[in-house]
């Protein structure tokens, strides 16, 4: 069957790429996130917010303030995801070349949010809780030290908590015995999967490509409302009453829960008859509660 590339049919292929983007890194679940399909503009303030724990009193006792915490997230990257085929390519197969590059994109936008988060985790100066930690040393003993630095420390909700490291320190982890079990009652065996899930009390500790090595960081830890990552898609140009030559429009993927959107636009070149395709999409990321313990070899 030959590409249909005269309409936005195509929407569904970069909505599956949207919602890939959400599943292959764990960015997008490991953080508070602010995601909507109302347009933004760069440079645009999103106030999130982030969930205190309540205080428990006796009956009748005076109201205490909430613990809840509004986050200002700064949309200061202006993103895109661009692909052409020219006429030669579309013409000399019948493979669906849109659908294809379904998954690079959705690499290439995860790959892209987790780097701004790592980035906010392992740089912003005002997380200085660190665990120490050489990195021929790291196993099991690090995960429980890391924990009872966000526990005894910074008092964090002992709920969704994560942690991320870099390949080296999470070949690390994988070879140790503790962390690495053959049989486990919850969640993948890491044997099989190469994960390690549900371990040490955090839902996940993770290996992150290209984490930020600065000051020595190898890794952090930390509670989902240490960060807040907001997305927007661009306003349509078309709302200033110039027809755009091709197809446009916003692509929010299927989970209702995290509706990530784009401003999707495709064209074919009048001139080469080649096909474009592309995303556009606002994002930033902010500092969230202090609960967040750096990993660092000195």
């Amino acid at each position: 069957m030959s590409n249909a590339l005269g309409t936005l049919s195509s929407s569904l292929i970069l909505q599956e790429a949207l919602d890939l983007a959400v599943k292959v890194h764990p960015a997008l679940t490991s953080v508070t996130t602010d995601f909507s399909a109302q347009p933004a503009k760069k440079g645009q303030s999103i106030i999130s917010r982030t969930l205190g724990k309540p205080t428990v009193s006796n009956f009748g006792s005076a109201a205490t303030d909430s613990a809840d915490a509004d986050v200002t997230v700064t949309l200061s990257n202006f993103k895109e995801v661009r692909y052409k085929f020219t006429a030669a390519e579309v013409a000399s197969t019948n493979r669906n070349l849109i659908r294809e590059r379904a998954m690079p994109m959705a690499l290439a936008i995860g790959d892209y949010l987790a780097g701004i988060v790592a980035t906010e985790l392992a740089l912003n100066t005002d997380f200085t809780t660190e665990v120490v930690e050489a990195l021929a040393d790291v196993d099991y003993q690090t995960l429980t030290s890391a924990r009872e630095a966000l526990t005894a420390t910074l008092e964090a909700p002992l709920n969704d908590r994560y942690a991320a490291v870099k390949p080296a320190a999470f070949t690390k982890l994988l070879n140790d015995s503790l962390c690495n079990r053959q049989y486990k009652n919850t969640g993948d065996d890491p044997i099989a999967s190469g994960r390690l899930n549900q371990i040490a009390g955090f839902q996940s500790v993770d290996e992150w490509q290209g984490w930020p090595t600065t000051d020595n960081g190898i890794g952090a830890f930390w509670h989902k409302s240490a960060v807040c990552l907001a997305v927007r898609p661009i306003a349509n140009p078309e709302e200033y009453g110039i027809k755009f030559p091709g197809n446009i429009g916003i692509v929010t993927n299927s989970d209702p829960t995290a509706p990530f959107s784009v401003l999707a636009f495709e064209s074919i070149n009048a001139s080469d008859l080649s096909v474009e395709t592309v995303m556009v999409f606002l994002a930033g990321v902010a500092k969230g509660n202090n609960f967040c313990a750096r990993l660092v070899t000195a």
